[in-house]
């Protein structure tokens, strides 16, 4: 059981590094259920930075569902059903891997002696790089699944962060008040 949990470790570190497909992931139902989790509560603890904690948890939870239905429907569509298992494994671990990264350099930065509105500024331009590491994970995870060339998955990845970005930002801020 542990020797898999390094192998799963070593796996998602090269994925990471863009040098792996989801393939290379193990499917299983378990890890799947185990990743998400993860990615949820990781998006919410970055997401409690700027908003409050319920807000963050239906960022976390629609930012999930959005990334599963983009590694899940254009894979069903194109009839790649055996792959949805783990390229959703896959983004999800790699997400929660960034998200952790994120919440590293949050934390850092949270020591910051600037006024508010410089340190919302200061911050999403320090996290930027961060935001293009997962937009390209995602990209070559989705290029690598379905088959496609770089330019129509980076279409989708991007797709899904500019619907938690433009959708779901604002759904949270109005449900929650």
């Amino acid at each position: 059981m542990f020797s898999k949990m390094i192998d799963f470790v070593k796996t998602l570190y090269v994925i990471c590094r863009l040098e792996a497909g989801p393939q290379k992931v193990p499917s299983s139902t378990a890890l799947l259920t185990g990743s998400l989790i993860a990615y949820i509560l990781g998006r919410m603890w970055v997401e409690t930075f700027d908003h409050s904690i319920a807000a963050a948890g239906f960022l976390g939870v629609f930012d999930a569902i959005l990334l599963a239905l983009v590694a899940s429907v254009p894979l069903m569509l194109l009839r790649f059903n055996n792959r949805i298992l783990q390229t959703l494994t896959a983004m999800a671990s790699a997400g929660f891997v960034v998200c952790l990264a994120q919440l590293f350099l949050l934390f850092l930065l949270s020591d910051l002696p600037l006024p508010e509105e410089r340190f919302s500024r200061v911050v999403t331009f320090l996290t930027l790089p961060l935001l293009l590491w997962k937009i390209l994970i995602n990209t070559v995870l989705l290029k690598t699944a379905l088959a496609w060339n770089f330019l129509p998955a980076l279409g989708l990845s991007l797709g899904h962060l500019l619907l938690v970005f433009l959708v779901g930002g604002p759904m949270a801020s109005s449900l929650v008040g």
